[in-house]
């Protein structure tokens, strides 16, 4: 059960991913010769982040888990 915070949370990151995204696609219009790179570079960042996510879910899981234990 995610707590409010961390559906706040999750939601505010995939929208940056969204944004970021978007302002790629944008940017990959203008640079065509260098668009694969553009585009490699963004899925690196999003990986990153993404598992930069997953650790963070995964700690408030789990700190979530211990405050019910102690109810």
């Amino acid at each position: 059960m995610l707590t409010p915070y961390m559906n706040e949370f999750c939601e505010a990151k995939m929208d940056k991913l969204a944004v970021q995204q978007d302002e790629l696609n944008r940017d990959a219009l203008f640079l065509n010769g260098e668009r694969i790179t553009t585009l490699e570079n963004l899925t690196e960042r999003q990986k990153k982040e993404m598992e930069e996510l997953k650790q963070t879910l995964n700690k408030l899981v789990s700190a979530q888990v211990r405050s019910l234990r102690t109810l």
